[in-house]
């Protein structure tokens, strides 16, 4: 949908289904832009004079082939991994906002599978479903915001993760959920997701998704692809084991470093 070519002297209110894009010019006043997709729909919200008359914005859906596993970095910049389930790409030439707008995302319980709907709220239950950003460079790791603690979300650190019913109630029974809701506020554009947090799986989950850096919670394949790119790069990353085949740091990169990683491999997740 394109109404970058529109002027628009108030307020503008604009609502879609099944766009994969929305571009616009930013109004004199206040703007709401929403629209659904199967499983997920996402309102933004921007307070009137917090982008210049005119400038322009454009929202993405990012297709859910896309919404693979990737490296982020949890609230206190440790690694662990991501798997977004509803993402959206904000463009608006990397320009600050003048006020803070607002990002919900509903994520749709009954189109999920019995599997899915459970994963679900078992990270609503254990504080590990979020917002995850990601910078423009999409080699970037998305950072996971903290879970707010109050029903308000802070701009730019946190984010409110609520359950509703089928009339739109917050409520706190999983089984009477029909949609979980991610509010974040924001100062800039970014990507934006609502994604379950994966901790790190040990010192042996080095790749994700197509053998990229970065943890993922799993052990497999992509692990062995970047610790051979580390090693024969002569990354520190790979610097796993000293003489013997014991784990340490020695700034050699020798059979040693294959045994030790080899074992964290084997060894699984603690």
């Amino acid at each position: 949908v394109d109404l970058a070519g529109v002027t628009i002297g108030g307020n503008l209110q604009f609502d879609t289904t099944n766009a994969a894009t929305v571009s616009l010019s930013a109004p004199v006043g206040a703007t709401q832009v929403s629209f659904c997709n199967s499983g997920a729909c996402m309102g933004m919200t921007l307070p009137a004079a917090a982008m210049a008359q005119g400038a322009a914005l454009s929202v993405a859906r990012i297709a859910p082939q896309d919404l693979l596993p990737a490296p982020a970095l949890d609230p206190e910049g440790d690694p662990v991994g991501v798997q977004p389930l509803a993402g959206y790409a904000f463009d608006n030439d990397d320009l600050p906002l003048a006020g803070a707008g607002t990002i919900v995302i509903d994520l749709e319980l009954p189109g999920m599978t019995p599997a899915g709907r459970a994963a679900v709220l078992a990270a609503v239950a254990q504080g590990s479903l979020t917002v995850a950003v990601q910078e423009d460079d999409p080699d970037s790791p998305w950072h996971a915001r903290r879970v707010c603690t109050t029903g308000t979300p802070i701009p730019d650190e946190c984010a409110v993760v609520q359950l509703l019913d089928a009339n739109h109630v917050p409520t706190a029974d999983p089984v009477l959920a029909q949609v979980v809701r991610l509010t974040c506020a924001c100062t800039h554009f970014s990507t934006y997701a609502a994604a379950m947090v994966v901790p790190r799986c040990g010192t042996a989950d080095l790749g994700s998704q197509g053998g990229s850096p970065g943890s993922d919670g799993l052990l497999d394949n992509n692990d062995f692809v970047v610790f051979i790119d580390y090693f024969f790069n002569a990354d520190a990353r790979a610097d796993f084991g000293i003489q013997g085949g014991v784990p340490g740091h020695d700034a050699l990169f020798d059979n040693n470093d294959f045994v030790v990683f080899i074992d964290a491999f084997f060894n699984g997740c603690p």
